[in-house]
């Protein structure tokens, strides 16, 4: 029997080619990371209980993970162009096991939270390089099934992972939530680092440490913690003037950064190519779809517990219709991408999500499941169909040393517009619950729904508007200089 060790080239005829193996291993690593990524919210009781603090104390837990997804995400990506998407996603796994396991023995909750915040530095590590490689192995015109198939399974967990982390937790305790997915991923990344290699069969140079960008990443950071730390104490309207004065300071440090970071030639902030429009446009298209998604992840399950009065286990249940068509969604998406390409798709995601978000606003306040549902359902499958179509969309942009660009921006802007969404759902219904009188709050409760997803839809309408309608009149305006640069037409026959 014929032995392979790690850099040789795999036979033709073996049995899974080498792009359905990253492609296996990729989608199984992504469903087992939901259990501490989606799954978290569910043990924050049980671990307040256990160490006898606060729900607002807890929920550190979750918080500092996705401050540290966001600030990693785009560095990560910048690392895995430099040196191999493969490497620094197996390292980030690797470090993401350890983090789980050092978890599950901490004795304190400050130890839990920093190293969660380790754990959401580990993730985004992974998540672009492994998009990256996945699609490295595929040519262009296959792209977007590769990218529907590797999406399928999150959509599949998204379903039950808040059932099955609960189930875990109510058998063996909150800490084996923590443990079980840490088995799983070292499990599966010892099976990528032995059965996956270089897609690029041309020897890579060795970079040099210069070429990445520490200050940026260390900038970005800087901008990003602020800003959404911010966002969350305004949420809770208890902070005084210090959450605007948090803002202030991310914004101002967020405009040096793009100063700073055109200017470099290897920068970990790709600000050069949002120069251009089929970069940016996709980008922007992002943003808008993930804060219509937080916006109804986190208002259906408040409204659903304070303003219908259901109870916590029912709303839970009711909110599986949210997420059934994602996976459906994903690969439809995907295939069709490929088929005609990815505009028409995401066309059709954004009228599914503006019609969802309309008919949720009045049909969601009446309680009746029979009227809601449909458009639950929708709701998440327009959100899917979008989104795959769009990362297609992103992928055929980025310059190829630059392929884990297009999942690093793309998850920047994920947690920048899903923690803006919370915030601004969270503000506005709680504005109405505020105001509300004695008896009220069920009236209030419906007006700030429907307020908050007929201004989602607004958003999202007014957004694709303008991110279509910029880039067309600013190239009718470079037409018309070029042609009034080359002076008029010659005369016919002179």
């Amino acid at each position: 029997m014929r032995r392979y060790t790690l850099g040789q080239h795999f036979p033709k005829d073996e049995a899974m080619p080498l792009r359905w193996r990253a492609v296996a291993l990729s989608s199984s690593w992504l469903f087992v990371t939901l259990m501490p990524l989606q799954g978290v919210h569910m043990l924050l009781p049980a671990i307040a209980d256990k160490f006898n603090v606060s729900a607002g104390t807890a929920a550190w837990v979750a918080a500092v993970y996705t401050l540290a997804n966001a600030g990693g995400f785009v560095a990560a990506s910048h690392a895995g162009d430099l040196i191999g998407h493969k490497r620094v996603a197996i390292t980030g796994s690797y470090l993401e096991v350890i983090t789980l396991m050092l978890i599950v023995f901490s004795p304190t909750l400050a130890l839990i939270i920093a190293f969660r915040f380790v754990q959401g530095i580990a993730h985004a590590m992974a998540v672009p390089n492994l998009s990256a490689y996945v699609v490295s192995n595929f040519p262009q015109e296959q792209r977007g099934r590769a990218l529907g198939i590797n999406s399928f399974p999150v959509g599949i967990g998204m379903i039950f992972i808040a059932a099955l982390v609960g189930a875990i937790s109510d058998a063996w305790g909150w800490r084996a939530a923590f443990l079980v997915p840490a088995v799983a991923v070292l499990l599966i990344t010892v099976m990528m680092n032995l059965s996956l290699r270089d897609p690029d069969e041309k020897p890579r140079r060795r970079p040099k440490f210069e070429e990445f960008d520490l200050p940026g990443a260390v900038l970005l950071m800087g901008a990003l913690v602020p800003l959404l730390v911010g966002v969350q104490m305004a949420v809770q309207r208890q902070w005084g003037i210090w959450p605007y004065a948090l803002m202030v300071f991310a914004v101002a440090l967020a405009a040096y950064l793009v100063r700073f970071e055109y200017r470099r030639e290897h920068a970990a902030l790709p600000v050069r190519l949002f120069k251009s429009a089929r970069f940016a446009v996709p980008n922007v298209y992002n943003v808008l779809f993930n804060f219509a998604n937080s916006v109804g992840l986190y208002m259906l399950p408040v409204f659903f517990i304070q303003g219908l009065g259901w109870t916590a286990a029912y709303a839970g249940f009711v909110i599986i219709a949210f997420n059934v068509g994602r996976p459906v969604a994903s690969l439809l998406s995907g295939f069709l991408a490929d088929k005609i390409g990815p505009q028409p798709i995401m066309m059709t995601g954004a009228a599914v999500l503006v019609m969802s978000l309309v008919g949720v606003a009045f049909t969601v306040p009446t309680g009746s499941l029979m009227a809601m549902v449909p458009f639950m359902v929708f709701y998440g499958f327009g959100q899917n169909l979008f989104g795959t179509a769009n990362q297609k969309a992103m992928y055929s942009v980025v310059p190829q040393d630059q392929l884990a660009m297009a999942p690093g921006t793309l998850g920047l802007g994920r947690h920048m517009s899903n923690t803006a969404g919370v915030g601004v759902a969270a503000g506005i219904f709680g504005g109405f619950i505020a105001g509300a009188g004695v008896g009220g709050e069920a009236d209030a409760a419906a007006m700030g729904f429907r307020i908050a997803m007929f201004s989602t839809a607004a958003f999202v309408i007014a957004g694709m508007t303008l991110a279509w309608v910029i880039p067309a009149l600013w190239r009718m305006r470079r037409t018309e200089e070029a042609m009034a640069e080359s002076g008029p037409a010659p005369p016919i026959g002179g």
